[in-house]
Parts: structure tokens; sequence; C-alpha cells
């Protein structure tokens, strides 16, 4: 049986191709700082999203380092690449 992919909002799934993106770009993620300009709000603020894509599986936070220390998960490969084939079908 396949499991189904958690739906993301328009927000969450923004956020996860920006953290995919980044990482491919600089090896290392981003910190939340940077998460939250990219999300255009407060620092303080940008805790509950990736705490939403953590609840639903797509990254994983690491307990080494308070900095940088989200992964992503098997499952956010599964649905970038999912989401890709999606648009070149359309």
């Amino acid at each position: 049986m396949i499991d189904q992919l958690p739906i993301l909002t328009d927000r969450q799934y923004s956020l996860l191709c920006f953290l995919h993106k980044y990482m491919n770009e600089n090896r290392y993620m981003p910190t939340r700082k940077e998460i939250s300009q990219h999300l255009q709000i407060n620092s303080d603020n940008c805790t509950p999203y990736v705490d939403a894509l953590v609840k639903k599986g797509y990254v994983r936070k690491t307990g080494d380092r308070t900095r940088r220390n989200i992964l992503l998960t098997e499952r956010a490969y599964e649905k970038l690449s999912f989401e890709d084939l999606k648009s070149v079908n359309s």
C-alpha cells in the first residue's frame, strides 16, 4: 500500500522548496533569520512553519546544533520530485 504524502499549504510548500534550493546551492541549511527573510516575517514567527514541516514528516531537526539544525527527509525529496513531475505533465 502506498502512503499518501501529507498535504502542504502554499506557504509550507514554498518553505520546503526554499530549504531544498538553499541546501543545493550552499551545502548547508539556512538559519532561522534566512528562513524568516524568505517568508517575509519576523524571525520569531518562522518556528510554526518549520514545526509544521516537522510534524508532517518533511523535515527533521537534529539535536546536535541550535543553528542550521534542519534536515530534509526522504518524504521531502519524494514530495519535491512528485511536484516537479506534476508540473512537467501539466
